[in-house]
């Protein structure tokens, strides 16, 4: 990659205008490298130095320059990402790989080009695998040894960016502002709701003063609750006041080469993007796609009960605006925000939602991680509330900053990386919902238990399943429904049907789901996922015509190949299908799916 740029490229088309920081070139610029942050004396965004090269029509590789763009952009501004007049345009496609490593301290150490110069020791990686604009660039990396003998690095601005709590916000504060203790009433983080502390489970709240996500809940429990995460929190304004030396492109500024640490000591898991060296056993990550949470006790989120005398509340952010999913809309006639890095927003600018590239949670390498529980509670509490009115103000230009003052005509932008839970497979993700339920509902939700006419009614992990029998060689019918109830139509290997048993406070509710082929998603990349199929719920009249009905059922499926539409007559009860639709309000996988079966049945959450 040294002068041509050989790596596929994607397009994209950016909701953000970064005309202000990318001013005009000849060529388009690639983003190649994260510099140092400085403190902003005009703004409380804090602004990250960005190496960029210019790409010519052959894709060859121009000179290197520096760009300043706020912290809370480098969700956006990735490294790879091309821009032309301020818009990005393309993504470069890096290799992806995902590792297993250990956030102890004792496991990782910082790295960088100047220290190991400095040491007379061995380079991070050879130079000519990717080029910076310094030979003695001081930005560290976090260096992981990874299994093969090689390592893994990452540059620590990436893992700020996405392994730091959800949204931007929370970089924002923590580099602006001093750490303060959880018990200080001014902690930015930390809401105090008047609950008694137990030792059950870390409860927190989201402050929607600020702009943080529902996402950020578990970094928060973590900052609260943990003095590990709360020493490296505090570190990171530590080092921006202190200012350390370091190449910069205006020496008025104070120049900030941050060493962010992990802020856990558990294993795990972590997905990236970026180019492998030393033989493919080491890795340059570029950007980080996903990562694993660390097993804690149960957190809950405590949200306001809804007020109908009041314009806001815990639960969501203060009048949202969403402007697309954050480099996926190609419409020409999608709106962009100008992005401006020296002003704040205006006390009564509209607020603008963007969301930077979704980020995977991974399942932990050797523990369980227990989904977050909400719970929706009445508070007096006034450090909840919103800062602006719903009458909003022209604004022709957006920040990410703290409000102040008016009539500047700046709105305010909030930016956060949707969370993807990474899959366990259907049958197990719609169990575990249940189960999230279950203990987010106590009072509706008595019991959930999984069938089999073997075990009859159970809830120990993991659920078992019933065998779909297939068609006797005699019966006549078509090819491809006789190789439905085959999980691979070239494998002796038949389906399973999952049977979940509900007990709400008045009734049982049944849910049955299919086990579910691997195809191809037709994507260029020839990705695969589970086939698409809905579920079926039900109540039954007779609880002896159970199992006559469930009978009926599996054998009735195989002809209409999983289609549970046209069998919701047949039940002595209520029946419906339900399909499995992700909400961004998930706190697992299919929890949406989950409460639309039951809300089918009458039972609302």
């Amino acid at each position: 990659m040294k002068n041509k740029l050989s790596y596929r490229v994607k397009v994209l088309e950016s909701p953000v205008d970064l005309s202000e920081q990318f001013t005009k070139n000849h060529s388009p610029l690639v983003v190649w490298w994260y510099g140092g942050v400085t403190k902003n004396k005009k703004s409380t965004q804090p602004k990250a130095t960005v190496v960029v090269r210019e790409i010519f029509s052959d894709r060859t590789l121009g000179d290197f320059s520096l760009r300043k763009v706020p912290i809370t952009l480098l969700g956006q501004v990735r490294v790879g990402t091309i821009w032309e007049n301020g818009i990005c345009t393309e993504e470069v496609e890096f290799e992806t790989a995902e590792f297993e490593v250990s956030f102890n301290r004792d496991d990782w150490r910082f790295t960088s080009f100047f220290s190991q110069h400095q040491k007379s020791e061995e380079l991070p990686y050879p130079p000519h695998v990717y080029p910076l604009m310094y030979h003695r660039d001081r930005n560290y990396s976090l260096e992981f040894p990874v299994s093969g003998g090689g390592n893994l690095l990452i540059p620590c601005l990436e893992f700020f960016s996405r392994c730091y709590g959800s949204s931007q916000e929370v970089k924002r504060i923590l580099t602006t502002y001093p750490f303060r203790n959880a018990d200080d009433p001014y902690n930015q983080f930390i809401v105090n709701i008047g609950i008694p502390e137990t030792e059950s489970y870390w409860q927190v709240a989201i402050n929607n003063k600020y702009k943080f996500s529902d996402a950020d809940a578990r970094f928060i429990a973590w900052l609260k609750y943990s003095k590990y995460t709360q020493l490296w929190a505090k570190d990171i304004y530590a080092q921006m006041d202190e200012a350390v030396k370091g190449i910069s492109d205006n020496r008025k500024e104070r120049l900030v080469q941050l060493k962010i640490r992990p802020w856990h000591e558990q294993k795990a898991r972590i997905r990236v993007s970026g180019i492998s060296f030393n033989s493919g056993r080491s890795f340059l990550a570029l950007n980080i796609l996903g990562c694993s949470s660390p097993s804690s006790p149960q957190i809950k989120v405590f949200t306001q009960k809804n007020d109908p005398n009041s314009e806001t509340g815990w639960s969501g952010h203060m009048i949202p605006v969403p402007i697309g999913s954050g480099m996926r809309d190609n419409s020409s006639h999608q709106e962009r925000l100008a992005i401006t890095s020296d002003s704040d927003p205006d006390h009564s600018g509209p607020r603008k939602s963007v969301k930077d590239p979704e980020f995977v949670e991974l399942a932990h390498p050797d523990s369980d991680v227990l989904p977050i529980l909400s719970e929706k509670i009445n508070s007096n509490s006034r450090s909840v509330h919103g800062v602006f009115s719903k009458g909003e103000a022209f604004a022709d230009r957006y920040s990410s900053g703290d409000r102040y003052g008016s009539n500047k005509g700046v709105g305010e932008i909030e930016l956060n990386a949707p969370l993807k839970l990474e899959s366990n497979g259907v049958l197990l993700d719609i169990w575990n919902a249940f189960l999230y339920l279950r203990d987010s509902f106590p009072l509706k939700i008595l019991k959930v238990e999984w069938f089999t006419f073997a075990t009859g009614f159970c809830d120990r992990n993991p659920p078992e399943l019933i065998e779909i029998k297939p068609f006797k060689k005699h019966e006549v019918v078509l090819g491809s429904v006789r190789s439905w109830p085959y999980l691979y139509p070239r494998n002796s290997a038949l389906r399973g049907a999952l049977v979940i048993k509900v007990t709400a406070k008045n009734k049982p509710i049944y849910v049955v789901e299919i086990q579910r082929r691997w195809v191809n998603d037709g994507s260029d990349d020839g990705e695969h996922k589970e086939e698409s199929m809905s579920g079926l719920c039900f109540t039954i009249d007779s609880q002896g015509d159970f199992e006559r009905f469930l009978n009926d059922v599996f054998s009735k499926i195989r002809h209409k190949r999983g289609v549970f539409k046209s069998l919701i007559d047949d039940c002595s009860g209520e029946a419906d299908y339900f399909t499995h639709k992700h909400s961004v309000l998930d706190k697992v996988n299919y929890e949406s799916a989950a409460r639309n079966a039951l809300r089918k049945m009458g039972l609302r959450l």
